[in-house]
């Protein structure tokens, strides 16, 4: 009986042991998964942030060629070199892994903490540029004032008169309209 017993234990034991290594195979599959998705996804967001950043290069590149057409000479030059270092960057955001591109931007905060908040602030004007845009195209259009009537000459005069004073409503004073539009 003992020997059933153990048996038993022993199945019972070779069971749960089979069953955890399922749980941890899934588990470790499960990350496995997770990682290669954040993966994707960081090396996404590179790639979209490089792409952007060789743009930006490529605008200020015009606005230097631009400004050689000008003859401002100095501008244009300042302007190329920027556009270069911003190709530079965004090679470097291609080629870096991710844990050395945060560790690069913390120690470049921890050596220039003026040009973090600068560059902070200048995003932070941008995207409230861009975020306040869609607002001005719904504002409430701009009232405008009244045409003054015309000249009329003398045979005209009684008959605009009539058509203005029955425009206006039997008190011309409240069709009065001031500098700014609003009515007095």
């Amino acid at each position: 009986m003992n020997d059933k017993k153990q048996t038993a234990a022993s199945s019972l034991e070779t069971s749960a042991v089979a069953k955890v290594h399922d749980v941890a195979e899934q588990a470790r599959s499960a990350a496995t998964e997770r990682a290669d998705f954040l993966r994707e996804q960081t090396d996404s967001v590179k790639a979209k942030t490089a792409e952007r950043v060789r743009k930006l290069g490529h605008a200020v590149r015009k606005i230097g060629e631009h400004m050689r057409i000008e003859e401002q000479v100095y501008i244009a030059e300042q302007a190329t070199e920027a556009s270069q270092r911003l190709d530079s960057v965004a090679t470097y955001i291609d080629d870096a892994e991710l844990g050395t591109l945060i560790r690069d931007a913390e120690d470049l905060a921890r050596r220039n903490p003026v040009w973090v908040l600068g560059g902070t602030f200048l995003a932070g004007l941008a995207a409230g540029r861009i975020l306040k845009a869609p607002s001005e195209q719904h504002a409430e259009p701009v009232r405008r004032q009244p045409a003054l009537p015309e000249r009329t000459t003398s045979a005209e005069a009684p008959r605009n008169r009539q058509s203005s004073s029955t425009a206006r409503g039997a008190n011309p004073a409240a069709n009065v309209v001031r500098d700014d539009g609003a009515p007095r």
